[in-house]
């Protein structure tokens, strides 16, 4: 899995969090055994709970030190609660990548 950066800004970590959850929504079929209850989450319930989850983590410049906090073990608790019907390694590594790249279009 890929080292998380640093700093993480706790809007772009709840926006990754939420875009996760979009894909899985629009990539789910008819025939999965998550489509439905996939179907059903709400993104606004997802970000509004990712964003009282983690601002415990978050600075008040709106950025989380990522080791400080242990921020992947963070992420894996938080993704928990969806375990059942998605794959928290795929979505904690797609975030780390996710945020990876964000970071280096920025320090470009």
């Amino acid at each position: 899995m890929n080292k998380l950066i640093q700093y993480v800004a706790h809007p772009t970590l709840c926006g990754q969090i939420v875009g996760q959850f979009a894909f899985m929504k629009a990539m789910s079929r008819p025939e999965d055994n998550s489509f439905i209850p996939l179907q059903e989450l709400s993104l606004d319930d997802i970000y509004n709970k990712a964003d009282k989850y983690f601002i415990d983590f978050t600075s008040i410049e709106e950025l989380i030190d990522a080791e400080e906090c242990n921020l992947s073990e963070k992420i894996t608790g938080f993704l928990k609660e969806w375990e059942s019907i998605t794959d928290v390694t795929a979505i904690q590594q797609n975030i780390h990548y996710e945020l990876g790249v964000l970071d280096e279009a920025i320090g470009k």
